[in-house]
Protein backbone atom coordinates (compact mmCIF):
# COMPACT_ATOMS: atom_id res chain seq x y z
CA UNK A 1 0.00 0.00 0.00
CA UNK A 2 1.01 3.92 -0.52
CA UNK A 3 -0.29 6.66 -0.16
CA UNK A 4 1.02 10.35 -0.91
CA UNK A 5 0.42 14.09 -1.96
CA UNK A 6 -1.22 13.37 -5.38
CA UNK A 7 -4.43 12.11 -2.72
CA UNK A 8 -4.33 8.54 -3.97
CA UNK A 9 -3.97 5.37 -1.90
CA UNK A 10 -2.65 2.06 -4.39
CA UNK A 11 -3.03 -1.08 -3.34
CA UNK A 12 -0.27 -3.45 -5.44
CA UNK A 13 0.15 -7.05 -5.61
CA UNK A 14 3.95 -7.92 -4.90
CA UNK A 15 3.84 -11.55 -6.17
CA UNK A 16 6.93 -12.62 -7.93
CA UNK A 17 8.75 -9.35 -6.82
CA UNK A 18 6.84 -6.88 -9.65
CA UNK A 19 4.32 -4.12 -9.01
CA UNK A 20 0.84 -5.01 -9.89
CA UNK A 21 -1.67 -2.72 -8.88
CA UNK A 22 -5.02 -3.48 -8.39
CA UNK A 23 -6.85 -1.02 -6.29
CA UNK A 24 -6.61 3.31 -6.45
CA UNK A 25 -8.57 5.16 -4.42
CA UNK A 26 -9.13 8.88 -3.82
CA UNK A 27 -8.40 10.07 -1.01
CA UNK A 28 -11.19 12.61 0.42
CA UNK A 29 -10.96 15.53 2.85
CA UNK A 30 -7.16 15.87 2.05
CA UNK A 31 -5.18 18.71 3.70
CA UNK A 32 -1.70 18.82 2.59
CA UNK A 33 -1.48 14.85 2.54
CA UNK A 34 -2.43 11.63 3.62
CA UNK A 35 -0.74 11.84 6.79
CA UNK A 36 -1.04 7.88 7.94
CA UNK A 37 -2.33 4.86 6.64
CA UNK A 38 -3.12 1.47 8.10
CA UNK A 39 -4.34 -2.20 6.83
CA UNK A 40 -6.93 -4.03 9.41
CA UNK A 41 -6.06 -7.35 10.63
CA UNK A 42 -8.25 -9.16 8.32
CA UNK A 43 -6.78 -7.27 5.57
CA UNK A 44 -10.63 -6.51 4.25
CA UNK A 45 -10.24 -2.87 4.86
CA UNK A 46 -8.03 -0.08 5.18
CA UNK A 47 -7.74 3.22 6.80
CA UNK A 48 -6.42 6.59 6.64
CA UNK A 49 -5.92 10.02 8.13
CA UNK A 50 -5.63 13.73 6.63
CA UNK A 51 -5.97 17.01 8.36
CA UNK A 52 -9.59 16.49 9.04
CA UNK A 53 -11.74 15.88 11.75
CA UNK A 54 -12.36 12.17 10.52
CA UNK A 55 -10.26 9.14 9.19
CA UNK A 56 -11.62 7.63 6.45
CA UNK A 57 -12.37 4.06 6.09
CA UNK A 58 -12.20 1.81 2.78
CA UNK A 59 -12.76 -1.79 1.57
CA UNK A 60 -9.84 -3.83 -0.07
CA UNK A 61 -11.19 -6.18 -2.36
CA UNK A 62 -14.20 -5.62 -5.02
CA UNK A 63 -14.84 -3.49 -7.51
CA UNK A 64 -17.29 -1.25 -5.39
CA UNK A 65 -15.72 1.17 -3.19
CA UNK A 66 -16.65 2.00 0.44
CA UNK A 67 -15.51 5.40 1.66
CA UNK A 68 -16.60 5.69 5.02
CA UNK A 69 -15.80 8.73 7.67
CA UNK A 70 -15.64 8.20 11.54
CA UNK A 71 -15.48 11.22 13.20
CA UNK A 72 -13.79 11.90 16.37
CA UNK A 73 -15.11 14.61 17.30
CA UNK A 74 -12.08 16.34 18.59
CA UNK A 75 -12.71 20.09 19.98
CA UNK A 76 -13.27 22.34 17.33
CA UNK A 77 -11.15 24.92 18.98
CA UNK A 78 -8.10 24.35 16.90
CA UNK A 79 -7.62 22.36 13.07
CA UNK A 80 -7.32 18.76 13.93
CA UNK A 81 -4.89 16.11 12.41
CA UNK A 82 -4.41 12.30 13.64
CA UNK A 83 -0.70 11.68 12.93
CA UNK A 84 -1.20 8.46 13.10
CA UNK A 85 -3.62 5.50 13.26
CA UNK A 86 -3.97 1.49 14.10
CA UNK A 87 -6.90 -0.98 14.35
CA UNK A 88 -6.89 -3.34 17.32
CA UNK A 89 -5.77 -6.96 17.04
CA UNK A 90 -9.41 -8.16 17.23
CA UNK A 91 -10.62 -5.94 14.60
CA UNK A 92 -13.39 -4.13 17.17
CA UNK A 93 -11.35 -1.01 17.28
CA UNK A 94 -9.47 1.86 16.04
CA UNK A 95 -7.03 4.36 17.91
CA UNK A 96 -5.48 7.50 16.82
CA UNK A 97 -2.93 9.89 17.92
CA UNK A 98 -3.88 14.02 17.38
CA UNK A 99 -1.93 16.86 16.39
CA UNK A 100 -3.55 18.19 20.04
CA UNK A 101 -1.41 15.72 21.67
CA UNK A 102 -4.68 13.33 22.31
CA UNK A 103 -5.92 9.30 22.24
CA UNK A 104 -8.61 8.65 20.29
CA UNK A 105 -10.19 5.21 20.54
CA UNK A 106 -13.51 4.48 18.27
CA UNK A 107 -15.42 1.60 18.40
CA UNK A 108 -16.47 -0.10 14.91
CA UNK A 109 -19.57 -1.96 16.42
CA UNK A 110 -21.26 1.47 17.91
CA UNK A 111 -19.43 3.68 15.07
CA UNK A 112 -18.70 5.88 17.28
CA UNK A 113 -15.73 7.62 19.20
CA UNK A 114 -15.92 6.18 22.85
CA UNK A 115 -12.49 7.50 24.11
CA UNK A 116 -10.53 10.64 24.27
CA UNK A 117 -7.63 10.47 26.72
CA UNK A 118 -5.09 14.24 26.79
CA UNK A 119 -1.44 12.66 27.10
CA UNK A 120 0.64 14.50 25.75
CA UNK A 121 1.90 18.09 25.96
CA UNK A 122 2.61 18.51 22.18
CA UNK A 123 1.71 16.44 19.20
CA UNK A 124 0.93 12.89 19.48
CA UNK A 125 2.89 11.31 16.88
CA UNK A 126 2.67 7.15 17.82
CA UNK A 127 0.18 4.81 18.66
CA UNK A 128 -0.19 1.63 19.22
CA UNK A 129 -1.81 -0.94 20.88
CA UNK A 130 0.53 -3.11 22.98
CA UNK A 131 -0.84 -6.75 22.59
CA UNK A 132 -3.98 -9.08 21.67
CA UNK A 133 -5.78 -7.43 24.76
CA UNK A 134 -6.72 -4.29 23.11
CA UNK A 135 -6.40 -3.03 27.16
CA UNK A 136 -2.73 -1.57 27.34
CA UNK A 137 -1.90 1.36 24.71
CA UNK A 138 0.96 3.25 24.00
CA UNK A 139 1.68 6.47 22.50
CA UNK A 140 4.67 8.93 22.05
CA UNK A 141 4.86 12.52 20.86
CA UNK A 142 6.39 16.10 20.42
CA UNK A 143 6.98 15.90 24.38
CA UNK A 144 9.66 13.08 24.36
CA UNK A 145 7.78 10.83 26.30
CA UNK A 146 6.02 7.01 25.80
CA UNK A 147 3.33 6.78 27.87
CA UNK A 148 1.56 3.43 28.61
CA UNK A 149 -2.06 3.47 29.27
CA UNK A 150 -4.13 0.51 31.19
CA UNK A 151 -8.01 1.22 29.95
CA UNK A 152 -9.08 -1.02 32.98
CA UNK A 153 -7.98 1.57 35.42
CA UNK A 154 -8.20 4.83 32.98
CA UNK A 155 -10.58 7.40 33.64
CA UNK A 156 -11.03 9.98 30.52
CA UNK A 157 -11.75 12.95 32.79
CA UNK A 158 -8.56 12.56 34.41
CA UNK A 159 -6.05 9.92 32.72
CA UNK A 160 -3.03 9.14 34.46
CA UNK A 161 -0.82 6.52 32.91
CA UNK A 162 0.01 3.67 34.43
CA UNK A 163 3.53 4.10 33.25
CA UNK A 164 5.76 6.68 31.47
CA UNK A 165 9.45 5.94 29.13
CA UNK A 166 11.91 8.45 29.38
CA UNK A 167 15.52 8.61 27.81
CA UNK A 168 15.02 10.22 24.59
CA UNK A 169 16.09 13.72 24.12
CA UNK A 170 13.61 15.10 21.24
CA UNK A 171 10.36 14.65 20.26
CA UNK A 172 9.38 10.35 19.32
CA UNK A 173 8.24 10.03 15.85
CA UNK A 174 7.60 6.46 15.49
CA UNK A 175 6.98 3.27 18.20
CA UNK A 176 6.35 -0.22 17.69
CA UNK A 177 5.83 -2.81 20.12
CA UNK A 178 7.14 -6.05 20.14
CA UNK A 179 3.92 -7.99 20.60
CA UNK A 180 4.95 -9.61 24.01
CA UNK A 181 3.19 -7.14 26.14
CA UNK A 182 6.69 -6.20 27.24
CA UNK A 183 8.32 -4.26 25.15
CA UNK A 184 8.89 -2.02 22.13
CA UNK A 185 11.05 0.39 20.21
CA UNK A 186 11.02 4.43 19.46
CA UNK A 187 12.63 6.44 17.13
CA UNK A 188 13.03 9.96 18.12
CA UNK A 189 14.45 13.39 15.85
CA UNK A 190 17.26 12.71 18.73
CA UNK A 191 18.80 10.32 15.95
CA UNK A 192 18.27 7.28 17.89
CA UNK A 193 16.24 4.17 18.74
CA UNK A 194 15.38 2.66 22.03
CA UNK A 195 14.61 -0.56 23.31
CA UNK A 196 11.92 -0.36 26.13
CA UNK A 197 10.54 -2.91 28.65
CA UNK A 198 7.36 -1.59 29.69
CA UNK A 199 8.22 -3.51 33.39
CA UNK A 200 10.92 -0.25 33.96
CA UNK A 201 9.30 2.77 34.06
CA UNK A 202 11.16 6.39 34.56
CA UNK A 203 10.55 7.87 37.80
CA UNK A 204 9.01 11.31 38.26
CA UNK A 205 12.19 13.07 38.33
CA UNK A 206 13.89 11.67 34.85
CA UNK A 207 10.13 12.56 33.42
CA UNK A 208 10.42 16.30 34.50
CA UNK A 209 13.89 16.86 33.68
CA UNK A 210 12.32 15.70 30.09
CA UNK A 211 9.72 17.70 30.17
CA UNK A 212 12.10 20.89 31.65
CA UNK A 213 14.79 20.50 28.76
CA UNK A 214 12.11 20.01 26.08
CA UNK A 215 10.59 23.49 27.58
CA UNK A 216 14.24 24.94 26.21
CA UNK A 217 14.40 22.69 22.78
CA UNK A 218 14.36 25.03 19.44
CA UNK A 219 15.48 22.36 17.11
CA UNK A 220 13.15 21.32 14.50
CA UNK A 221 14.10 18.71 12.59
CA UNK A 222 12.29 19.69 9.56
CA UNK A 223 14.88 22.20 8.23
CA UNK A 224 17.39 22.17 10.78
CA UNK A 225 20.46 20.12 11.11
CA UNK A 226 20.27 18.50 14.47
CA UNK A 227 22.62 19.12 17.51
CA UNK A 228 25.88 17.42 17.26
CA UNK A 229 25.27 15.78 20.52
CA UNK A 230 22.49 14.02 19.19
CA UNK A 231 25.52 12.21 17.24
CA UNK A 232 27.97 11.12 20.17
CA UNK A 233 27.04 8.62 23.12
CA UNK A 234 24.45 11.05 24.88
CA UNK A 235 22.63 10.06 27.57
CA UNK A 236 20.34 11.70 29.52
CA UNK A 237 20.24 10.68 33.24
CA UNK A 238 17.84 8.33 34.50
CA UNK A 239 17.08 7.01 31.15
CA UNK A 240 15.42 3.22 31.73
CA UNK A 241 15.97 2.28 27.96
CA UNK A 242 17.60 -1.49 27.60
CA UNK A 243 19.35 -0.31 24.35
CA UNK A 244 19.84 2.91 21.94
CA UNK A 245 20.41 2.38 18.51
CA UNK A 246 22.23 4.84 16.86
CA UNK A 247 23.55 5.44 13.03
CA UNK A 248 20.46 6.56 10.95
CA UNK A 249 19.05 10.37 10.59
CA UNK A 250 15.08 11.32 11.20
CA UNK A 251 14.78 14.44 9.55
CA UNK A 252 12.13 16.14 7.85
CA UNK A 253 10.03 13.20 7.97
CA UNK A 254 8.35 10.86 10.52
CA UNK A 255 10.89 7.93 9.79
CA UNK A 256 9.03 4.41 10.77
CA UNK A 257 11.19 1.94 12.49
CA UNK A 258 10.11 -1.84 13.43
CA UNK A 259 11.02 -5.00 15.19
CA UNK A 260 11.73 -7.70 12.04
CA UNK A 261 8.99 -10.45 11.72
CA UNK A 262 9.54 -13.43 14.08
CA UNK A 263 8.62 -16.00 11.53
CA UNK A 264 11.88 -15.77 9.58
CA UNK A 265 14.56 -13.52 11.90
CA UNK A 266 13.17 -14.46 15.46
CA UNK A 267 12.45 -10.68 15.76
CA UNK A 268 16.96 -10.53 16.50
CA UNK A 269 17.10 -7.12 14.09
CA UNK A 270 15.89 -3.86 14.05
CA UNK A 271 15.41 -1.98 10.85
CA UNK A 272 15.38 1.29 9.94
CA UNK A 273 14.59 4.35 7.05
CA UNK A 274 16.80 6.61 7.18
CA UNK A 275 16.55 10.81 5.89
CA UNK A 276 19.48 9.68 3.69
CA UNK A 277 17.33 7.03 1.78
CA UNK A 278 19.25 4.39 3.70
CA UNK A 279 17.61 0.82 4.67
CA UNK A 280 19.38 0.29 7.62
CA UNK A 281 19.26 -3.01 10.17
CA UNK A 282 20.18 -3.48 13.69
CA UNK A 283 21.19 -6.39 15.52
CA UNK A 284 18.79 -6.55 18.46
CA UNK A 285 21.32 -7.40 20.97
CA UNK A 286 24.52 -5.51 20.01
CA UNK A 287 23.24 -2.44 18.55
CA UNK A 288 25.46 -2.55 16.21
CA UNK A 289 24.55 -2.14 12.26
CA UNK A 290 24.82 -5.45 10.75
CA UNK A 291 23.33 -4.26 7.21
CA UNK A 292 22.84 -1.05 5.32
CA UNK A 293 22.14 -0.25 1.89
CA UNK A 294 20.47 2.57 -0.37
CA UNK A 295 18.10 2.67 -3.13
CA UNK A 296 16.69 5.73 -2.85
CA UNK A 297 17.24 9.87 -3.44
CA UNK A 298 15.46 11.06 -0.83
CA UNK A 299 14.83 10.35 2.83
CA UNK A 300 13.15 6.59 3.21
CA UNK A 301 10.23 7.44 5.14
CA UNK A 302 8.85 3.47 5.64
CA UNK A 303 9.98 0.34 5.82
CA UNK A 304 7.97 -3.10 5.97
CA UNK A 305 9.05 -6.82 6.19
CA UNK A 306 6.70 -9.28 4.89
CA UNK A 307 6.15 -11.96 7.89
CA UNK A 308 6.59 -15.15 6.04
CA UNK A 309 8.55 -13.95 2.75
CA UNK A 310 12.59 -12.96 2.98
CA UNK A 311 10.90 -9.35 1.13
CA UNK A 312 11.14 -5.73 2.25
CA UNK A 313 9.22 -2.71 1.43
CA UNK A 314 10.68 0.45 1.18
CA UNK A 315 9.04 4.30 0.59
CA UNK A 316 10.69 6.95 -0.26
CA UNK A 317 10.59 11.21 -0.85
CA UNK A 318 12.09 10.62 -4.03
CA UNK A 319 8.76 9.23 -5.26
CA UNK A 320 9.78 5.35 -5.36
CA UNK A 321 8.67 2.25 -3.99
CA UNK A 322 11.45 -0.21 -3.39
CA UNK A 323 11.62 -3.98 -2.41
CA UNK A 324 14.32 -5.89 -0.92
CA UNK A 325 15.17 -9.61 -1.06
CA UNK A 326 16.49 -10.76 2.57
CA UNK A 327 19.12 -13.31 2.10
CA UNK A 328 20.06 -14.95 5.96
CA UNK A 329 23.18 -14.93 7.72
CA UNK A 330 24.95 -18.58 8.06
CA UNK A 331 24.46 -20.39 10.81
CA UNK A 332 27.60 -21.77 11.06
CA UNK A 333 29.56 -18.01 11.80
CA UNK A 334 29.83 -17.15 15.13
CA UNK A 335 26.95 -14.51 16.17
CA UNK A 336 29.45 -12.11 16.09
CA UNK A 337 30.26 -12.59 12.13
CA UNK A 338 26.69 -13.32 11.19
CA UNK A 339 25.45 -10.51 8.74
CA UNK A 340 22.44 -10.68 7.30
CA UNK A 341 22.22 -9.23 2.98
CA UNK A 342 19.91 -7.08 1.43
CA UNK A 343 19.68 -7.29 -2.37
CA UNK A 344 17.35 -4.75 -4.73
CA UNK A 345 14.75 -6.64 -6.14
CA UNK A 346 12.49 -4.61 -8.02
CA UNK A 347 11.26 -0.65 -8.00
CA UNK A 348 8.20 1.56 -8.73
CA UNK A 349 8.72 5.29 -9.78
CA UNK A 350 5.42 6.79 -10.08
CA UNK A 351 5.28 10.03 -7.05
CA UNK A 352 4.61 7.59 -4.45
CA UNK A 353 5.65 9.85 -1.77
CA UNK A 354 4.28 8.05 1.60
CA UNK A 355 4.09 4.80 3.62
CA UNK A 356 3.84 1.51 2.49
CA UNK A 357 3.31 -1.51 4.70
Amino acid sequence: MSSCQDQHIRLFDVTNGQFKCFKDILAKDIGWTIVDTAYSPDQNYLIYSSWSDCIYMCNVHGDYETHIPLDLRPPATMQFCAFCVRFSKDNKEILAGGNDGCLYVYDRERQERTLRIEGHEDDCNAVAFADMSSQLLYSAGDDSLCQVWDRRVLSERAPVPVGTLAGHGAGIVFIDPKGDGHHLISNSKDQSIKLWDVRRFSSKETVERVRSMMCRQTFDYRWESPPKKYFTNWKLSGDTSIMTYRGHKVLRCQIRCRFSPSHTTGQQYIYSGCATGRLIIYDILTGKILCQERQHGDATRDVSWHPHEPVISTSSWDGTIGLWEYTRPKETEPRECRRPGLRPKSSLGRNLIGTST
